[in-house]
């Protein structure tokens, strides 16, 4: 899925291009350059592209609905790349040496290494180079087999594209997580910081998976995951002050 990527989706369209045989992107409201820039891309003849409407963000059932479709047309694997994900392969050679080690399993989990611009000012952060502390982060990345078909016809990718669901109780699916990384962007200007999280929040009150809480007394609202966390009211208080600077500092720019 894409959003507002107009900073990233030319080199994320060009390892595309490099490395994937069919790809499925959805454009979710984009309202800079993003889409005209995928539609002008070499990258576009393999690309079926799609524009997503809605207030929410139905990632696993889009990931889901894409995966299936994907593999009715005999793909062998499946990934599901966000914008700011990049393969660290230096070409298609070195992609299909890595797969073939993982042809025997039903999907395997590529973690994260988180990497930063040098410069967060709005430049082309790939004309810098980039920063990292090397130590690749709990998160990991999916990537399917057209294996896991053959043992549970109605799986569903987990949100986040951070698991697999089977529709078979105690089924076991083979799987390994690898030596190998995908390049995480995570942010790319203190700009695209202050609306994430702006957007972010949006997102949370339109879930209904996620319960709102009323500060009656100072009027503010934050959101908690009761079955993971449970800030503290100043935690909250401290998340809303700071969603309402961004907001307000957005305000002042335009």
């Amino acid at each position: 899925m894409a959003r507002n990527e107009s900073s990233l989706i030319s080199p994320f369209l060009d390892q595309l291009l490099e490395f994937m045989d069919c790809v499925y992107l959805v454009d979710h409201g984009s309202i800079d350059s993003t889409r005209a820039k995928i539609q002008s891309h070499p990258a576009s003849k393999k690309i079926d592209l799609y524009s997503l409407r809605s207030s929410g963000y139905p990632q696993d059932k889009l990931a889901t609905h894409f995966a299936h479709k994907l593999l009715d047309d005999d793909c062998d694997f499946v990934f599901f790349l966000d914008c700011d994900e990049f393969l660290p392969f230096r070409n298609r050679n070195q992609l299909e040496k890595f797969l073939s080690s993982h042809k025997s399993e039903d999907y395997f989990l590529m973690p994260w290494l988180n990497v930063r611009p040098k410069y967060l000012d709005g430049r082309n952060i790939f004309e810098h180079e980039f920063l990292t502390n090397e130590k690749l982060s709990h998160f990991k990345k999916i990537v399917i087999s057209k294996r896991i078909r053959s043992k549970d016809p109605n799986f569903t990718i987990e949100k986040g594209y951070h698991g697999v669901k089977s529709s078979i109780r105690d089924l076991h699916l083979t799987s390994s997580v690898t030596k190998n990384y995908l390049i995480h962007i995570p942010i790319q200007s203190y700009l695209q910081f202050a609306t994430k999280l702006i957007s972010g929040t949006k997102v949370l009150s339109n879930d209904k998976s996620w319960d709102v809480v009323k500060m009656e007394t100072i009027g503010l609202r934050y959101w908690k995951r009761l079955e993971y966390l449970n800030p503290s009211p100043s935690t909250g208080i401290q998340w809303c002050f700071t969603i309402r600077k961004i907001n307000m500092m957005l305000t002042m720019r335009s």
